[in-house]
């Protein structure tokens, strides 16, 4: 487990990379480019099949349910196998 000293002079030194003050206002956008993680809107994720259950999911999260959602973390492939079973439950497997 990483220490909170560890992982404040770890966050300093990220924000330092990007520019940024210790106090100032990060860009999820840029970070995810620095460290080379893709982004992708959630309406690709109904492409392919209609009739799909994952396409009927992201129609509920886009059309009825608005505010239920703002971000998630989608691994692909056995990735998403790796955390404990308390940390699973707030994963979306694909």
């Amino acid at each position: 487990m990483i220490a909170k000293k560890e992982a404040e002079d770890l966050a300093e030194l990220s924000r330092a990379e990007l520019g940024l003050t210790p106090f100032g206002r990060l860009e999820p956008a840029k970070l995810l480019e620095k460290l080379e993680i893709p982004v992708v809107a959630l309406s690709s994720l109904a492409e392919g099949d209609p009739d799909s259950a994952l396409a009927a999911a992201v129609r509920l999260l886009m059309e009825q349910e608005t505010s239920a959602l703002s971000a998630a973390t989608v691994f692909i492939g056995p990735e998403g196998n790796c955390s404990g079973p308390s940390r699973r439950g707030s994963l979306i497997l694909v």
